[in-house]
């Protein structure tokens, strides 16, 4: 069960619109259900391929499983964004498509210091996998999350540090 990441390259705009308004939905995303006038207006914006925002393909075996994105690479905290497809939850993959995002942030970006993700406090199955991965839970944001049906949710955010990544450690919050 490897997991590679290949980049988005101009050409992918269509795949991945297709990617995003066909293979959801994406319970945990602020547009669980984006259109595709959404997504081309992101790309159209930079949202996925720029100098600062880097978009990957999930690959195992050939077949795309998911979605990477990572945005704020010009900065030391990128941010991270990770979609996994409905029909291949619940098998692990989240746990590797992390490690390897993870490592291409850290390989690719030496000036990286930490790689930060956030999710709705309900998605159980990240929190986990985060951890897993050796981030830390370091903030709790009450009311944090807005969803598209006007729901308001908890969020959780976690970072991993370099140095732990570089060490196998996992520095905990004081």
């Amino acid at each position: 069960m490897s997991i590679t990441l290949t980049e988005l390259v101009s050409s992918d705009r269509n795949a991945l619109v297709d990617f995003l308004v066909s293979k959801g939905p994406w319970p945990f995303h602020g547009r669980p259900r984006p259109t595709t006038g959404q997504i081309e207006k992101a790309w159209d914006d930079g949202a996925y391929t720029s100098q600062t925002n880097r978009t990957c393909w999930l690959v195992q075996d050939g077949d795309r499983i998911g979605v990477c994105a990572v945005s704020d690479l010009s900065d030391d905290t990128p941010m991270l964004d990770l979609r996994i497809v409905p029909a291949m939850r619940g098998r692990g993959l989240g746990v590797e498509s992390l490690r390897t995002a993870t490592a291409w942030v850290f390989d690719g970006w030496p000036h990286v210091r930490r790689f930060e993700g956030t999710t709705r406090a309900d998605n159980l199955a990240m929190r986990k996998t985060f951890e897993r991965c050796g981030f830390v839970r370091e903030a709790y944001y009450r009311q944090g999350w807005p969803s598209s049906d006007d729901t308001i949710h908890d969020a959780v955010g976690y970072a991993i540090l370099r140095t732990d990544w570089e060490s196998g450690t996992t520095t905990p919050i004081p």
